[in-house]
Parts: structure tokens; sequence; C-alpha cells
């Protein structure tokens, strides 16, 4: 129940309206689903079977994501994929490519694991991710380490270590290099710098340590010669100590979407004629594109330097790391400076995808999984805004180009499913009220009663409850400085909270 007696009730609502104008397919999700529980609303969409119109692109799919989970996480877990997909043939592409613990991914990945392990569904147990890789490694959420918080100060703070060097801040997930045992002990010694500086607590510093070495240390992990394949299996061997001991087990699958999608061009489009292999090659590709995508989210304008044709280029040797925009001129796409040039042909493009100097484009990566495959793919509040605009775009390029089987390969796919930015797991403090949880706060702090309480939560929050606290965050995401209301930006989500009476009904999951 809202307290409109709040002095800030008229602020929240106006954060309310402000947030829904640029997230209309949200506010339509509130509207219609905004008082079932958290976790019935989840359960809606993960415990639903779900298979395309066209089996054979859908094979085609499974056959790359089984092998390259057969790579990393080996050919048990690999199998139990492939048999989940045929099946439940979705993905949540809501993540950035990094440590498992951020909370806007994190309580999704845990609501969909407690719907499985009360799901009889045998084959429903793999909570499959395929995150974006191809983010800056200083990127807000953090990609390139982990954080847990604290309350030894007297504030709920949350504290970050870092497996990577601040001079590779500006570079990619996407092809990074794999860290190394001298840079764990530079985690351990960060950790205990923050003991002296009273930032955390011993205790905390000697737990969090023995999990970084046994996890992130270990010793087949540090063999790995890339930090996404790193934290492919970190994620892993995470997320087993997260969940209960229960006979059903869940893991938990995490692959770069965009080699998943470099992969599936070499294999069987670079060399075939198919609907996304015209969309590369043919001479009038670039006006087509233009044609029916101009002005949607994730296109590109070289007029305006915004977004990439279809790629970005990670040149290898590239000092700065910063990735070039790259522009048709001919028959070879070329970057903005003229330093990088690559031409459109199969044989170019799949050594340049291979050594992963191309990096797929998330107009491209979507075109290929969800709309080519069919694939569909949870996401986050962008995410489930721009993707039904994008498809409509392509269903609409295809029927024109005649090309009917690829116009309904991707009809039906669904494209408003949330994947993330819902809060349900939250760690208290003493002195400071409740923070989102990290995954870290679940492993430090929590006890036998952690999971029951988290699944309770799930079932007894509205899904409008867990997710408006998050809009304190992402408004100024939304607009810029000059945009911003002072009133409205003033709100937090402790504020948020208070007036719709949460803090009556919210049980912390952990406790500092």
């Amino acid at each position: 129940m809202l307290n409109s007696a709040d002095p800030k009730f008229k602020d929240l609502e106006r954060l309310k309206q402000a947030v829904f104008l640029k997230r209309p397919v949200l506010n339509d999700i509130i509207k219609t689903h905004g008082q079932k529980s958290v976790f019935e609303y989840v359960k809606s969409y993960v415990a639903r079977k779900y298979q395309p119109l066209n089996l054979d692109r859908q094979a085609e799919l499974i056959e790359v994501v089984k092998e390259e989970t057969a790579n990393r996480l080996g050919e048990r877990v690999a199998e139990s994929v492939a048999a989940q997909l045929k099946d439940f043939y979705y993905v949540s592409t809501t993540d950035h490519y990094g440590p498992m613990y951020h909370p806007w991914v994190f309580n999704f990945n845990l609501i969909t694991s407690a719907v499985y392990l009360e799901e009889s569904t045998r084959n429903l147990k793999n909570v499959i991710t395929l995150a974006c890789a191809n983010v800056s490694l200083n990127n807000f959420s953090f990609p390139r380490g982990f954080a847990f918080h604290s309350d030894v100060t007297g504030e709920n703070k949350l504290n970050r270590f870092s497996f990577l060097p601040s001079n590779a801040h500006s570079y990619p997930v996407y092809g990074f290099r794999n860290y190394t045992e001298v840079e764990i002990k530079k985690v351990k010694k960060s950790l205990h710098e923050a003991v002296q500086k009273k930032q955390i607590r011993p205790e905390e510093e000697l737990k969090i340590a023995g999990l970084v070495a046994e996890i992130f240390g270990d010793k087949e992990i540090l063999a790995s010669t890339s930090y996404s394949d790193q934290v492919t299996r970190a994620n892993s061997i995470l997320w087993k100590k997260m969940l209960p001991n229960t006979r059903k087990k869940i893991n938990f699958v995490y692959l770069e979407q965009e080699w998943i999608v470099a992969r599936l061009l070499i294999e069987k489009h670079l060399n075939e004629k198919t609907t996304i292999s015209r969309i590369i090659f043919d001479s009038q590709s670039e006006e087509l594109l233009m044609k029916y995508f101009a002005g949607l989210p994730e296109m590109f304008s070289r007029r305006d330097k915004l977004g990439t044709y279809l790629f970005w280029a990670q040149p290898k040797g590239s000092k700065a790391g910063n990735r070039l925009r790259l522009w048709k001129e001919g028959n070879f796409l070329v970057s903005e400076d003229g330093s990088y040039k690559v031409e459109l042909s199969p044989e170019a493009l799949e050594r340049a995808l291979k050594s992963k100097e191309l990096i797929p484009s998330v107009l491209l990566t979507f075109m290929v999984l969800c709309f080519y495959y069919g694939l569909k793919c949870f996401g986050g509040l962008g995410q489930i805004n721009y993707l039904p605009l994008l498809k409509e775009a392509y269903v609409k390029m295809q029927k024109d180009l005649g090309r009917l089987e690829s116009a309904a390969a991707c009809a039906a796919t669904e494209t408003d499913n949330l994947g993330g930015e819902i809060t349900v797991a939250l760690a208290s403090s003493k002195t400071n009220g409740t923070a989102p949880a990290t995954s870290l706060d679940f492993l430090l702090y929590g006890t036998e009663k952690t999971w029951p309480t988290f699944v309770e939560q799930s079932k007894i929050l509205t899904l409008e409850e867990a997710i408006m606290p998050m809009f304190t965050e992402d408004y100024p995401i939304l607009y810029p400085l000059a945009e911003r209301d002072p009133g409205v930006l003033a709100i937090t989500a402790k504020d948020v909270t208070s007036i719709m009476g949460l803090d009556k009904k919210i049980q912390a999951c952990v406790n500092m």
C-alpha cells in the first residue's frame, strides 16, 4: 500500500511516470502482471515449454551451444543443456559478462533456480545465460571483479575487488586475456588492505579470500586462456555453492552471446545463401537496413556516429583497447580513421571472427539468435523495449523481400520477458538498513535460513514491489543531467521501500 501522506509520494509518482515514459513495454508488463508474485510471474515463462517453428534452425543453434558448453563445463552438462533447449528454447541475454554477483541479474537467476527446484520436469535444470561480452571492463556492472557489502564503517557499503589491472579498463571482456595467479594474490592483498583501512572486517577478509582461492584461484580455471572462459567455469562453481543441497542439481551455464553468433556465422552462413548471409554480403544490404531499421535503438548511423555496421573491430595489438566503428565502403568494412579494413568476403570475415578481431554488434547478434533462429531471449528493462521494435522491422523486411520462411521463423518469438532488474534478495545491516544482496553476500553471510527466506520472499513480493526500488538507479541512466528533475533524483531506494510499505513486508535473506 502506497503511503500518499509521505511528502515524497508525489516525487515517487513522477519517478514512476518518467521511467514508464522511456520504458513503455515495462509499463504494459506492470499493468498486466504487476500484482502477481515474482515467483508466479517468472514461473509463467521459465517453466513453460517453448519451441520455434523452424526445428532445423533450432537444431543448428543447439549444436553450437552444446559444443561450447562441453568445452568449458563438460559433456554431461552439455547433454543436459541440449535436452533442455529442445523443449525450453530460451536463454537469458540480460547480463554483462563477468563474475555472477550483481543484484540486477543475480535475483532473476535465483528465482529461476527456485522455480526449477520445484518443477518435476526432469530436463529443466540449467540456468542458461548468453551474456554480452562486448562490454568494457570499466562498465558500471563491474565485469572485471566482484563485490560484497560490509557495515563495519556504520554504512551499508559495497566493496569492489578487481581481478584485472586498471590499465585494461577500456578493453572489452570479449577476447580479453586470462587473469593470473599473481592477480589472484593482488586481490588477496587488496582484501587485507581493506581490513587495515577499516572498510571490511578481518573475518570477512578471511572468508572472501578463501572463496577467491577456492573458486577463482582453482588450478584448472587459472589454466584457461581467456577471461571469459575463466568466468564461465568460476560462475558454475559459485552457483553450486549458492543453492541448497537437494537431489535435483541446477547447472549455471554462462557463455558469450557474440561467440555463439560468430560460430553460427562461420559454420552456417558465411559460405551459404541464407537470410543472414544476404544481410551481410548483398550489395543492397545497407540500403535495406536503413530502410527498415533507421531510427530504431541499436541501429547505426554514420552521420551521427552511432553504433557500427554489423561488426565492431578490435584490432590485435591495440594499446588503447578501444573498439572501432566500421562502415561499409564498397566491398569492405573500414574504420572511421582508416586504420582498419576487412574485406566483405567469407574467407576474410571467417579469419577475423575466429581471431575475435571482429565482434558481432547487438543488432546482428539479435538478428541471428532471436530473429533467424527463433530463440526466446529474456532481457533487462532496456532490451524488452527495443527488441520488439527490431523484431517488427525484421519481419516486415523479410515479408517485403518475399522471404516468408524467415519472417515466419521469428513471428511468434516472444521479446518482452524480463531476465533481470527484479530485486528480492536483500542484505540487512545492523546499523544502516538493507541493500540489494550480491552473490558474495549470500556466501559470506548466508545461513541455513537464507534460501528458504529467499523463496518465501519471491512468493510474497509482487512484481511491481520487486522492480520499483530499482527505478532510482534506472532514472539517471535514462535521462541526461540537464533533463533530470531534482525532486525525482533525490528519491532513494530506501524512500521507495518506505512509501510502498515494503519495509514492513520485506525480510532480509542475509544479515551482516
